[in-house]
């Protein structure tokens, strides 16, 4: 690993402003492949989020829906499948014949890629009727086992499963997702979970949100803020991480609309 990576607490302290790539360069790669997580590094984007489901063998795949049909060939629920089953699922050729040769990675694959280049950000998905906590557990487990919990961020629209987490290990980083139809404040939600971050869409967020991030020591994340018009929309507020899903365009863009803070 290139030790010249500062843990995810230090560099969110340094830096200004970041972009965290969603679902890796998935504006011009297929979703939760590696080659959008390739297409994110080379973008420059500090951190990749990914998607995670567990199969019906325990394996932590790195893959959005909670079932087949939308990026590859198939019906099923990922939790009624072994691994085996889904390990050589087309997942590229939806997007564009290009990618055929893409594949469903594991959790492990994406850590080796990302590891001392970029930070990890897990989305862990939260469903009723599923095994939401040994899910949870699962990923932690690899995260560590891998020796990178000081590089990522667990995030998640379910937040009794952060304060869950929280609880097994306090030194954890999270963030929780704004869920749509809830009305409580970021410092609410701190105060309930432990979480350090606090994420909402670009329609979302706004001057009371932003207020009570800052007065209450709560990281700003935003997504999705793809081009300049949407960075425009949000450079007025307090914002720690852009989620973006064309890195490409939105690094670039960084110093133009969130220049670095002057200190003397």
């Amino acid at each position: 690993m290139n030790m010249e990576l500062p843990v995810l607490k230090e560099f969110v302290n340094q830096k200004n402003v970041f972009v965290a790539a969603h679902r890796g360069a998935s504006g011009t790669h297929p979703e939760n492949t590696i080659a959008a997580y390739e297409e994110a590094l080379k973008s420059g984007a500090d951190m990749i989020e990914v998607d995670v489901q567990m199969t019906l063998d325990k394996r932590i795949i790195c893959f959005h829906d909670s079932q087949l049909g939308r990026t590859t060939r198939g019906r099923k629920r990922i939790n009624q499948l072994p691994y085996k089953a889904l390990r050589n699922k087309d997942v590229g050729t939806w997007y564009d014949k290009y990618f055929h040769r893409e594949r469903i990675p594991t959790l492990e694959d994406a850590i080796d890629l990302i590891k001392g280049k970029a930070y990890l950000n897990i989305e862990i998905k939260s469903r009723k009727k599923e095994f939401n906590k040994e899910r949870a557990r699962r990923v932690y487990e690899i995260v560590k086992k891998m020796d990178y919990l000081e590089y990522t961020l667990f995030g998640s629209f379910d937040h009794k499963l952060l304060k869950i987490m929280k609880e097994h290990d306090e030194n954890i980083h999270t963030a929780a997702i704004k869920v749509p139809t809830s009305h409580l404040m970021p410092s609410e939600i701190k105060e309930k979970t432990g979480c350090e971050a606090f994420v909402c869409s670009i329609d979302e967020v706004n001057e009371e949100i932003d207020r009570d991030c800052k007065e209450n020591g709560i990281y700003l994340g935003v997504y999705s803020v793809d081009n300049w018009y949407e960075m425009e929309r949000i450079k007025k507020y307090q914002v720690k991480t852009i989620v973006s899903n064309f890195p490409s365009t939105t690094v670039p863009l960084l110093y133009k609309y969130f220049p670095q803070k002057v200190e003397f």
